[in-house]
């Protein structure tokens, strides 16, 4: 890998979990030599990238890494009001939401807010999965053209969230629908009987569409609350979209049941 994929791969090493890192521990994620790590690293704390602890030796984020990330929320026009909407959803429903953005075919998380029920679901910041693998995801995907979903992807789509693995003919057929009715539907792959309602909210410029989710066990709900769930997050989204200028949410939309 060059020099730059190699960074970038150290700072993917670093979670919410995981906020200081030695070379040793990095060099052992990444199965590369130590003494490629520690050059690299070193280098990286003295362009800022990172900061590194004078007494314990590892390393954490450095100053820069705040500053691109600032910058980075504040282009994220709609993220405040996307945020202040899940926080008002998950203390009406008690169920936990999900904030995320599409990178390529990737849904990078950006936020989880705990719902009041006792199971957690745990998604760190900044993780990366499949975005065909969550509600919020296929919702971002179904603002993008099939041809640009298709060159994301192989024809047959598996993931460690998924129960199974489906195609890509079969991704673009549900695309199509969500396009119609507004929202996504998947499992939460790593909770059995687990379920997410998705929706994207983009703006009337070039601004990055965000999605966001609500989760909810099955079994913990009925089929006239999947529909509130349901009808409660597209009234959130619409509002917000209205507010942001979206196209995808200034026309009508039509409730799909569960």
């Amino acid at each position: 890998m060059s020099t730059l994929e190699n960074a970038v791969a150290i700072l993917r090493c670093f979670t919410t979990e995981r906020t200081e890192l030695g070379v040793s521990r990095v060099s052992q994620d990444l199965g590369v030599a130590k003494s490629t790590v520690s050059r690299l690293m070193k280098q990286m704390a003295e362009l800022g990238l990172l900061a590194r602890d004078a007494e314990s030796r590892r390393y954490r984020a450095g100053y820069l890494m705040f500053q691109l990330g600032s910058l980075y929320q504040a282009d994220l026009r709609i993220f405040d009001l996307v945020d202040e909407c899940v926080l008002r959803l998950v203390a009406a429903t008690g169920h936990t939401g999900f904030i995320g953005v599409l990178d390529k075919g990737d849904l990078v998380s950006l936020r989880t807010h705990q719902g009041a029920h006792p199971v957690r679901y745990v998604l760190e910041t900044g993780r990366r999965f499949p975005a065909f693998a969550a509600s919020l995801g296929k919702a971002l995907l179904a603002r993008l053209s099939d041809d640009d979903v298709r060159a994301f992807y192989p024809q047959r789509l598996e993931s460690e969230f998924l129960p199974n693995p489906f195609t890509l003919d079969e991704l673009i057929a549900e695309l199509a629908v969500i396009r119609e009715c507004g929202w996504a539907d998947a499992q939460v792959g790593s909770i059995p009987g687990a379920r997410a309602v998705g929706v994207a909210i983009g703006g009337a410029g070039r601004q990055q569409a965000i999605g966001f989710s609500l989760s909810y066990r099955e079994a913990s709900v009925t089929g006239l609350q999947r529909e509130q769930i349901l009808a409660t997050i597209l009234g959130a989204a619409r509002d917000i979209g209205i507010r942001t200028g979206d196209p995808h949410w200034v026309g009508e939309w039509k409730l799909r049941a569960i």
